[in-house]
């Protein structure tokens, strides 16, 4: 609930519990990024493979600058 802003049903009326409503909401956002990003990695990775280009391939096939004479 914390997360995706609905809140609890009733309003907090201590300053502890707002402290610890306030922490808890961050800790919870940092941990689902975290998770998801954990979860998401190997398929981001895999994705990014898909479009590696080889150096070395790149530079064979890249034509080279022309030189430019030495004084």
């Amino acid at each position: 609930m914390i997360l995706f802003s609905e809140g609890p049903i009733d309003p907090t009326p201590t300053t502890a519990g707002r402290i610890w409503a306030s922490f808890y909401a961050l800790f919870s956002g940092v941990a689902f990024i975290t998770i998801v990003g954990v979860i998401f990695a190997p398929v981001f990775h895999r994705f990014l493979h898909k479009f590696h280009l080889d150096l070395e391939q790149a530079k064979a096939r890249s034509p080279k600058p022309p030189q430019t004479p030495k004084p």
